[in-house]
């Protein structure tokens, strides 16, 4: 389920609970968490990091009520200028962060522009970008925890990319496929 955590300072868990959701979704805004680049940045307690209270909030009362989080984890900040590596080491500290959380969604519906860039629409560009970010979260969160489950694409049926044409797209130097547990689309 998508939702606030909380509303007037109430908790929304136990609705979410009552209405049976196992899995609560949110983005967790790597650009505002990181305005500035870290000099440790696998490690959550470098002091350039400013984890949000909603999220830290939201994975407290996610655990009181026996419901899975599920993290978004995108929007770069100027300084990570689109290096996979810089992303895989702040998804370890997030998966420090957070050692409860084992769904890792590797950014949200990179198929459209307004989300992932470069994305030229008729070409494999942004595509195998993403390949490659996607595949050095995949690393630093299976060597954080074997455990962690890493949900690649998410792709959006009307992105700028189709998401047929996204999967082809989808490869690494050589030809080979990043790694991922699972593949997300959002109808």
């Amino acid at each position: 389920i998508w939702g606030p955590a909380q509303v007037d300072g109430a908790s929304q868990f136990p609705i979410y609970r009552d209405l049976g959701a196992g899995i609560y979704q949110t983005v967790l805004e790597w650009n505002n968490v990181a305005p500035t680049r870290p000099r440790r940045a696998a490690d959550p307690n470098d002091p350039a990091y400013r984890w949000p209270a909603d999220v830290d909030f939201a994975v407290r009362e996610a655990r009181r009520y026996d419901i899975r989080v599920s993290l978004t984890v995108m929007w770069a900040p100027r300084w990570a200028n689109g290096e996979p590596r810089h992303y895989a080491r702040f998804v370890r500290a997030a998966a420090r962060r957070y050692p409860g959380v084992r769904l890792w969604l590797i950014w949200g519906e990179p198929s459209r522009r307004q989300n992932f860039r470069p994305l030229p629409r008729f070409e494999a560009t942004g595509p195998r970008q993403y390949a490659r970010l996607l595949d050095a979260a995949y690393g630093a969160l299976k060597r954080q925890n074997r455990r962690n489950l890493v949900i690649g694409g998410n792709t959006f049926t009307t992105g700028d990319v189709t998401p047929r044409a996204f999967i082809r797209g989808l490869r690494l130097r050589g030809g080979r496929r990043p790694r991922m547990d699972m593949y997300g689309h959002n109808p």
